[in-house]
């Protein structure tokens, strides 16, 4: 993911302006703002601020152009900033059929106390009255300055079109609970409530329905994948816990805990039961509020941590959906089988006279009533967002095949580049023409991260999109024209891994399971050969970090080495975790980089004799070391 840095493209348009927070704007579907976050989520008076955003276009012809923030005229208490995301598209070309992500930080600097609120859009930067997304979120600023008791902040992760959950009648779906937290957790007890029962609605061609909302599993996920879960569900609410005894303590080292940091923790499954009428039959669309209560948080020496305040209620959205998105076969279940029938009813000169109506209507992904290219790219995004639960929803339905007409597989052989990044070849074979193929690969976000997939040279014709999100890495491989990937052996392409910490161990890669389908859009029988493959993560220092004189009176001369050119940060702090000074931020060139500290603060003012803490941030290291601090 590409990260970019500050930059001022043009006044804020007199129509922007006028856009009071919380107005609905008229949005277009083309580009979607993933994610919006304050650093820190409860900054005082005293703490640098900045905002952070993540977001995605959807093909190659879309193009980043920067973004500007502007401080927005208000009625209220609150001051209000609006972060435009500039991006355009270009008409006309032929757009490369790959997602393309973006990520915006921007440092505000010390804000003074008081509420504010912040307001992200995409806009078109040739047209400032369009507007593609928008999100927005509220934080507020403490006076206090002091040592700031450590909380936890529980929430759930940003909506998408609308909605945190969607669950399908014969699909689950999940909402995704996060943690924010400045120190490590090791138990987390929290509420999820009000999840909606409906009795005598109307259905169908309306009868009267009733249908209920119910919790299936929880499942820990990401930073809390070690620990264990409890949960009760009754009536409209959801009473869970993460503690760390998921596994014989005698067997580990410690107590697993949830690392400091911010993101998920935490999947919870709800799946919709109609219960008066056929499956069959159509229930309304509807939508409702939940609310997240936490109760309790505790460290790994048993000692309460306490919950961040809140000014508001968490709040998560579930909408309740009909149909599954994007079947187009009609037989309950999404996946590259569908993809390929709809491009057999796209190839056809009369789409009417090779597919039914009804394939027709669920093949209009972006309900344009045109079914095009820009449909089956819609449906691959939405097939390869749900992955980790449909292949579970695979093995359900379908028992293991044991001689299947296709096989794919991780090749035992990794292939390192070099000390951080290696790649893996993956194994296909069939005994026939495959029109599309799709599979899931595990790993652990934690240890590594993806860097790319390519497709070998003889593939060549077909289309590769992947997700790779919270450990799991989805892809398919489909001819949007039409073709199919010969019969017999091959190599479909290489996925390439990074180590984002070169400390030794071992990890492994877990192919979850897979689906294909012949040129014709059958479902053919797939077998995933040599499930988990065991990789070994060398440990290469790739950073060090020294101060002398220590202890110091006036000025302390810093060494930094790095083994190869990188961005990082690196910054001096007091035993409460704030920042005192920052040294540098941005390019560092390989060998020895030197700084140096005269012991003043961001302001120039003298820092009070004591211990302070030197710490780098790297792109795959960390390091801290101790100063002292003498005054005579």
């Amino acid at each position: 993911m590409c990260r970019f840095g500050f930059s001022t493209l043009g006044a804020l348009p007199l129509a922007a302006v006028t856009v009071l927070v919380g107005l609905t704007l008229p949005l277009l579907a083309e580009a979607n703002i993933q994610e919006v976050g304050v650093v820190p989520p409860q900054p005082s008076m005293c703490d640098s601020v900045s905002f952070h955003v993540t977001g995605y276009f959807t093909d190659g012809c879309w193009h980043y152009d920067g973004y500007d923030v502007t401080i927005l005229p208000t009625m209220g208490p609150f001051t209000a900033y609006m972060m435009r995301i500039l991006c355009h598209r270009e008409d006309g070309a032929a757009c490369p059929l790959v997602i393309v992500p973006y990520e915006v930080s921007h440092d505000l600097g010390t804000l003074s106390p008081g509420p504010y609120t912040l307001l992200v859009v995409e806009v078109d930067s040739q047209d400032s009255t369009t507007f593609y997304d928008q999100r927005g979120i509220s934080f507020s600023v403490s006076e206090s300055c002091g040592p700031v008791e450590p909380c936890v902040l529980p929430g759930f992760t940003p909506s998408q079109q609308g909605c945190n959950a969607v669950v399908y009648p014969g699909r689950p779906g999940f909402l995704t609970v996060t943690l924010t937290n400045s120190m490590p957790v090791a138990g987390a007890e929290m509420f999820i409530e009000d999840i909606q029962q409906f009795r005598d609605e109307y259905c169908g061609s309306g009868s009267r329905c009733g249908f209920m909302t119910r919790v299936i599993e929880v499942e820990p996920i990401m930073r809390a994948f070690d620990m264990g879960v409890d949960w009760t569900f009754s009536g409209n609410k959801l009473h869970f816990m993460l503690h760390p005894f998921s596994s014989d303590p005698r067997e580990t080292s410690g107590l697993p805990v949830i690392e400091p940091g911010d993101g998920p923790v935490a999947r919870v499954w709800l799946e919709v039961v109609v219960d008066s009428i056929a499956w069959a039959t159509p229930i309304p669309e509807v939508t409702f509020d939940v609310i997240l209560t936490p109760v309790a948080f505790a460290d790994e020496y048993g000692q309460s941590i306490p919950a961040c305040p809140t000014f508001a209620p968490i709040n998560g959205t579930v909408c309740i959906r009909n149909a599954v998105k994007c079947d187009v076969n009609g037989d309950g279940r999404a996946d590259v089988v569908d993809i390929v029938r709809m491009i057999q009813c796209i190839m056809c000169p009369i789409p009417e006279g090779c597919c039914s109506p009804e394939e027709i209507a669920r093949a209009d992904c972006n309900g344009d009533n045109v079914l095009n290219v820009t449909d089956v790219v819609c449906c691959i995004r939405h097939i390869l967002d749900f992955s980790s639960y449909r292949y579970e929803e695979e093995q359900a339905r379908d028992p293991e095949t044991l001689g299947g007409a296709a096989a794919i597989g991780l090749s035992s052989q990794i292939l390192w580049e070099n000390d951080s990044r290696f790649s893996v070849p993956l194994t296909f074979s069939s005994s026939k023409e495959v029109g599309g193929v799709e599979a899931w690969i595990r790993y652990d976000p934690t240890v590594l991260s993806v860097d790319g997939l390519t497709l070998s040279e003889s593939l060549s014709d077909s289309e590769l999109f992947f997700s790779a999100s919270e450990g799991v890495l989805s892809f398919m491989i489909v001819d949007v024209e039409g073709g199919s990937i010969p019969s017999g052996d091959r190599i479909l392409g290489e996925v390439s891994f990074v180590c984002k910490a070169a400390t030794g161990g071992e990890t492994e890669l877990i192919m979850e399971g897979a689906a294909a389908a012949d040129g014709e859009g059958a479902r053919l029988d797939i077998v995933v050969s040599g499930k988990g493959l065991p990789v070994t993560i060398p440990y290469v220092p790739t950073a060090c970090l020294a101060s002398r004189p220590n202890p110091f009176h006036n000025s302390a001369d810093i060494s930094l080495s790095v083994v190869r050119e990188q961005k990082g940060l690196l910054a001096v702090y007091d035993v409460s975790g704030r920042l005192v000074r920052t040294l540098h931020e941005g390019n560092l060139s390989p060998g020895v980089n030197t700084f140096s500290w005269d012991g003043r603060n961001g302001e120039g003012l003298e820092a009070g004799a004591g211990i302070y803490f030197l710490r780098f941030e790297g792109e795959r290291e960390a390091l801290t070391r101790k100063l002292v601090l003498l005054r005579h």
